[in-house]
C-alpha cells in the first residue's frame, strides 16, 4: 500500500509530507497516526531542530476523508466520541505537544480539519491565494470550536463556523496568525528557509517557551510568571545559553547546537 504520509529528517529539519494528492490529500484515521508518529519521533530526535508539514500536488489538505473513513479500508473506533476525540484534535495536541517548533506550509486549500492543524502550529507559511476555511457545519457536524475561537474572535469564529464560508487566507493576516504570505508554487521553499533558520537557533529553549506559552494558557498571570520563571531557570543550564553569553561578550555571532 502507498505511503500516504512521509517523513524524512533533512539539515537537521523533521519534514512531514501528507501524498494523498489525488484527494487532495484528504486525511483518514491513519494518516493522523502516522502525523503523530513522525511528530513523536522527531520531538525525540536530537538531531531534528523544526519540524514541517506540508502536502504533495494540488493543494495541502482538503480535510478529513468523508467519503473513505469509516470504510473497511479506513476503519475508524467504533464509539463515536473516540472517533471524534481522537481524530484530528488528538494530532493538533500532538502538533502542540511537539518540542521542537512546527511549521505549516499551505498552497491553494486548508480546510476543515487540515486548518487546525495549521492552527495548532506554530507558524503559517501560506501562498496569498490559498483559502482557509471549517466548512463543518455544511456537512451537519458542530466542529471547530477550539482553537480558532482562542486565536482571533467570537465574531470571526462565529462567522467562519456559523455559515461555513471559505475565506482568503489574507484574512488571517489581520489577527496575526501568518508568519509570511508568499507567492504562488513557493509556500514550501518559503517554510523550508524559515525551518533552516529555526534549526540554527537554541532548541532546547524554543522548546520551553513552547511548553510555557501552551501552559499560561490555562493559567492566570501571576501562575503564568511562575511558569516563566521556571523555564528561564532550565534553559540557563543549556549549553546553547552559555554559547549566546560568550557570543555577546566577545562580539560574534552565536552557534548554537541545540544542546
Amino acid at each position: 500500500m502507498t505511503e500516504l504520509v512521509r517523513g524524512k529528517v533533512e539539515n537537521g529539519i523533521g519534514f512531514i509530507t501528507l501524498d494523498r494528492p489525488k484527494a487532495l490529500n484528504a486525511l483518514t484515521f491513519e494518516m493522523l497516526r502516522t502525523i503523530e508518529r513522525h511528530l513523536t519521533e522527531f520531538g525525540e530526535n536530537p538531531t531534528v531542530r523544526a519540524v514541517l508539514i506540508h502536502g504533495e500536488g494540488k493543494a495541502f489538505c482538503a480535510g478529513d476523508d468523508l467519503i473513505d473513513m469509516g470504510s473497511e479500508n479506513y476503519p475508524v473506533p467504533d464509539v463515536k466520541l473516540d472517533e471524534y476525540l481522537h481524530g484530528y484534535p488528538q494530532t493538533c495536541q500532538a502538533i502542540r505537544d511537539c518540542p521542537k517548533p512546527v511549521i505549516v506550509a499551505i498552497h491553494r486549500y486548508a480546510l476543515g480539519a487540515a486548518f487546525e492543524l495549521a492552527l495548532a502550529s506554530d507558524f503559517i507559511v501560506a501562498e496569498k491565494s490559498a483559502k482557509v476555511g471549517l466548512p463543518f457545519v455544511l456537512r451537519g457536524f458542530a466542529a471547530g470550536t477550539n482553537l480558532l475561537s482562542r486565536l482571533t474572535n467570537r465574531h470571526f469564529a462565529s462567522r467562519l463556523l456559523f455559515t461555513g464560508e471559505i475565506v482568503e487566507v489574507t484574512e488571517l493576516e489581520k489577527f496575526g496568525l501568518t508568519y509570511s504570505l508568499v507567492d504562488n508554487g513557493t509556500a514550501f521553499s518559503e517554510a523550508a528557509n524559515l525551518a533552516m533558520t529555526l534549526a540554527t537557533l537554541p532548541t532546547k529553549s524554543i522548546s520551553l517557551m513552547k511548553s510555557s506559552i501552551q501552559a499560561s494558557e490555562a493559567a492566570d498571570e501571576k501562575s503564568s510568571w511562575l511558569i516563566q520563571a521556571h523555564s528561564t531557570v532550565s534553559s540557563s543550564l543549556t549549553e546553547d545559553h552559555e554559547e549566546g553569553r560568550s557570543a555577546f561578550k566577545e562580539k560574534r555571532n552565536p552557534s548554537f547546537r541545540g544542546r
